[in-house]
């Protein structure tokens, strides 16, 4: 039990950054060497499994040489003829998209999702939206107004009789 409590505090720490080498030698040697361990170690038995057999595979020494493989020549002349042929219809999309599809036309605002490429009718839309919005608010202004034009009555006429 004491050495399963040290093999997850060095797990905590190996996970963390926090091992030595020779930390790190312990938890390989102790994965290696049982091959039951508790069910909650038993990830980190199959990672240094992995990282065992990793280590195991043997890289050939010296030259290593890669067959070359013989392209035929229809296969290339198919390949550069794609390659022209898409960069054609891209150049040419671009150039529609750029170019010729908006020509002249500017947006001026979007209602609903749709452009309005027409500026008196972006105005329209525009006095027409601020209307809406100023309608409610005018109302209690003119209010107001009225009332301050009775509060000078009332006052010219308190004046009035004061003067009296």
């Amino acid at each position: 039990m004491d050495c399963e409590k040290r093999i997850r505090e060095l797990l905590d720490r190996y996970f963390e950054g926090g091992t030595s080498l020779i930390e790190e030698d312990e938890l390989r040697s102790y994965f290696s060497a049982n091959e039951t361990v508790a069910p909650d170690l038993e990830y980190a038995r199959r990672m240094f499994d992995g990282f065992a057999a990793t280590a195991r595979h043997e890289v050939p020494s010296g030259k290593v040489s890669v067959p070359r493989i013989r392209r035929s020549v229809r296969m290339s002349l198919a390949v550069r003829i794609s390659v022209v042929a898409a960069s054609v219809a891209v150049v040419a999309t671009a150039s529609w998209r750029l170019i010729g599809h908006n020509q002249n036309k500017t947006v001026y605002a979007y209602i609903n999702g749709m452009a309005i490429t027409d500026q008196q009718e972006a105005m329209e839309q525009a006095e027409k939206m601020l209307q809406q919005v100023a309608g409610p608010l005018s109302q209690p202004v003119e209010e107001l107004r009225r009332l301050s034009e009775i509060n000078e009555k009332i006052g010219a006429a308190l004046q009035n009789t004061n003067v009296n």
